[in-house]
């Protein structure tokens, strides 16, 4: 021991940036756990701020406005990560779910393809895309996505009868019966299907054959 000798104490260690980062989205998530969204996300934004090259914390704050429906700095921050990932297929598909609930439909529609040009198949995606089309009332489009389905599987019936029902509504009643008749190949219990080829049957003044199907369907 030196006498008059001092030990200085050791200086606490640097909180990383990562580390406050954590901090924050912890904190973040149990503010979302119990309802406190608006809390939830302000520690969100605090947590990307201190990583923005984390696209994970950027989702996290989309959601906490979804969840509290304020569609537009959802949007901005859904923007702003296909900007950054434009690569990055949940990204496109969080925007285009913003601008579907935002009835933005044919930005919904654009993004959304963007998302499945970037994945393989998800229904997900394809549900999504469908929504947004019925909803913006394109029928053509509609039965585009179907025949598009049906080519990915083509042994579902529930898939044939959308088609064909999708056809129907757009007066291509030929390629719906088409269709409509595979979907009853495929399961001959879909007694929706069968009723629709009736009328299709009878659309085209094939009133026997509509008969029949209309036979078999109250049978």
């Amino acid at each position: 021991l030196v006498v008059g000798c001092t030990t200085r104490p050791a200086a606490p260690p640097e909180i990383t940036p990562r580390a406050k980062a954590f901090n924050h989205y912890l904190m973040g998530d149990i503010h979302r756990r119990n309802g406190r969204f608006e809390e939830a996300i302000d520690e969100f934004v605090h947590a990307y701020e201190y990583m923005p090259e984390e696209p994970f914390l950027a989702r996290q704050i989309i959601r906490g406005y979804l969840m509290i429906h304020d569609f537009e700095n959802a949007g901005i921050y859904a923007e702003t990560l296909t900007e950054e990932y434009p690569e990055d297929p949940t990204a496109w598909f969080m925007l285009g779910r913003i601008y579907r609930q935002a009835e933005r439909y044919e930005e919904a529609s654009n993004a959304f393809r963007k998302a499945l040009e970037l994945t393989s198949f998800n229904i997900l995606i394809y549900d999504e895309l469908l929504k947004a089309e019925e909803e913006s009332n394109d029928l053509v489009s509609v039965a585009e996505i179907y025949a598009k389905l049906v080519q990915l599987n083509p042994d579902s019936a529930l898939l044939h009868e959308r088609l064909g029902l999708s056809l129907a509504r757009i007066r291509e009643n030929e390629e719906a019966k088409i269709y409509l008749q595979k979907a009853l190949e495929l399961d001959s219990e879909l007694t929706h299907a069968r009723n629709l080829l009736g009328l299709v049957h009878l659309d085209l003044n094939e009133n026997e054959a509509a008969a029949a199907q209309f036979r078999r369907y109250l049978a």
